[in-house]
């Protein structure tokens, strides 16, 4: 990034806007990528706290079909960054059961989730009122309850927070139960969901060497 600078044209005469080194050439595509990504992310957060339009879709709007395709090549989805972290949440919530009844009952899968998440909503504030309905989980997504209020929490407590729920259902689960728990909550979740969450710091790898170092 430092061999990228935006320019004030105001004050500089017959100067582009932006001047980019050359050496950024030799810089790996996925570095760059995961570059416009992030400040991608960091400024559409800031633009959606001043309740103004959506800057991703003012944004794929004004680049053409060869510089979109250009920029999914080096990593950059501009899709996963217009999850809201309530829907987020609801559906990492969702897929942890859904992967745990595939091993038992989905009444005891949201009891266990449900238990996970009260055991951390001291460190987690923001958790306390997060919850899986267990009489409308019929009804999908609406029976996980999540309050708006989630939108504000930082992205980083919020990964943290996952990254805690998701490795103690790992940790506690049953060697054949848990064998391939990882691999098949990538595979519920799906590749945007996995790609945000790992955005907010939750590493999924990591919790998979934790388990099998433990048994």
């Amino acid at each position: 990034m430092r061999y990228l600078k935006i320019n004030d044209i105001r004050s500089i005469q017959n100067v582009d806007i932006v001047t980019v080194d050359n050496s950024v050439d030799g810089a790996l595509p996925s570095k760059v990528g995961a570059a416009i990504q992030k400040c991608t992310q960091e400024l559409n957060f800031h633009v959606i706290e001043k309740n103004k339009l959506s800057l991703i879709d003012k944004l794929k709007n004004s680049l053409n079909a060869d510089y979109l395709f250009k920029l999914e090549e080096i990593g950059v989805n501009f899709d996963i960054i217009q999850l809201k972290q309530t829907t987020v949440i609801k559906n990492v919530l969702k897929a942890l059961v859904d992967v745990m009844s595939n091993s038992s009952t989905e009444s005891y899968a949201i009891v266990m989730v449900n238990n996970v998440i009260r055991k951390f909503e001291d460190k987690f504030e923001f958790l306390s009122n997060v919850k899986v309905d267990g009489i409308h989980y019929s009804e999908g997504l609406n029976a996980i309850v999540v309050p708006s209020e989630i939108e504000s929490v930082k992205e980083s407590d919020l990964g943290r927070s996952l990254q805690k729920i998701i490795e103690n259902i790992a940790s506690s689960l049953g060697e054949d139960a848990g064998r391939y728990f990882i691999d098949k909550l990538r595979e519920q979740l799906g590749k945007a969901y996995v790609l945000r969450i790992e955005e907010m710091g939750v590493n999924l790898h990591m919790i998979e060497l934790k388990r099998d170092f433990m048994w």
